[in-house]
Parts: structure tokens; sequence; C-alpha cells
């Protein structure tokens, strides 16, 4: 886990991880704080700083929002190594705060869970001897591991193992070629559930 001091970083910084990390627009911050939309984006842009007592309230969802049972990991399964990089590359970008793991193999991750306890776990489907599916079993069998996401990854296009997919009960599906944009969407959107914002 990344070890982020109070004073560490700006009013701007820490609403805009806020904001990042649980999935809030601007106007959604100002309802929580009880101030106006005008008031939390002059805030953001550095424009005007918060009374006290607002800056306090900022302070407590900072560290609300740093404060997890669990760390924020990302393991990446995948036995293509250049594609596990582009993988790291978009979780880096999309999720700053989160750290990854790459397993090049089914074997490596399953060792690996439940030592890691990874809240996201992004999962190729098609790999030698212990597949994607197989994968996904042996987290759904982990007590520990119950809240974990599963976002499959392949390049898969055979209905079968599309119809597999949409009843594995994963939370989605990354369809290569990947799309940096619904990649992003996808990364934010199940970071943001897996942390129950």
């Amino acid at each position: 886990m990344i070890d982020h001091s109070e004073d560490e970083r700006t009013i701007p910084e820490k609403i805009r991880f806020v904001r990042d990390l649980r999935g809030l627009s601007q106007e959604e911050f100002a309802r929580q704080l009880g101030v106006s939309f005008p008031t939390v984006n002059a805030w953001e842009r550095g424009r005007s700083q918060p009374y006290p007592r607002h800056r306090k309230s900022i302070d407590e969802l900072y560290k609300d929002t740093l404060a997890d049972d669990r760390s924020r990991t990302v393991m990446i399964v995948e036995d293509d190594p250049s594609s596990a990089i582009v993988l790291q590359e978009y979780v880096a970008l999309a999720l700053p705060e989160w750290s990854t793991r790459i397993m090049l193999n089914g074997y490596d991750a399953m060792i690996q869970l439940g030592v890691l306890r990874p809240r996201l776990v992004l999962l190729d489907i098609m790999m030698p001897e212990i597949d994607g599916f197989k994968v996904l079993d042996r987290i759904r069998n982990m007590e520990e591991m119950a809240d974990t996401l599963v976002i499959f990854v392949t390049a898969a296009t055979d209905e079968r193992v599309l119809a597999r997919v949409a009843e594995s009960g994963s939370y989605g599906l990354m369809q290569k070629p990947l799309v940096r944009d619904e990649v992003f969407g996808l990364l934010k959107a199940a970071a943001t559930e897996s942390l129950g914002y």
C-alpha cells in the first residue's frame, strides 16, 4: 500500500483522489460536503481554499478512502508477457493508486491468490494447462476472496467461450484488441465497486 501522510497532498489532489477512487462527480462530492458545485470546482482547480471545517471534512474523506482493510492490488494473469505489460500500463494510468502483480500462468496465479488477496483480477482465458476458468473456480472457492472482482481478457470470438464468460459471474470482459477508453471505464468501475463506494 502506498503511504500518504496527511500533508503530502494538496487539497486539489485530495479531492481528485477521493473523487477518482469513489467514482464521484464534482456535484456528488459537493453534496457530500454540503457545498455547491462551483465551490468544489474552485477548490479542485486551486482557485480558492476551503474553510477549516470543509478542509477537515476533505481530510477525513481522504483518510477514509485510503483506509482499506486490504491493499489496492490488481493481479494480472496473462501468459503473453507483452499483453501483460500493456494491461499493467493501462492499470497504472487508470488506477494510479493501485499496485499490480503479473502472473504469467494459471498455476502461479493460484499459488499467489491467497497471499496477495487482490481486489481485482484481470484474467486471460486461453492459457496452457490451467486456463482462466479454472483460476476463477479457485477464486470462487476461497472464502477470503469472496469480494474479489474478475475481469476476463481474451481474443477469443468462439460463441461457446463467450457464453461461458457470460455465465461465469465475472465482473466483465475485455475483448482483444483492447480499446483504451473501454478498458479505463471498466477498470474504474470495478475499482469503485470493489472498494464499496
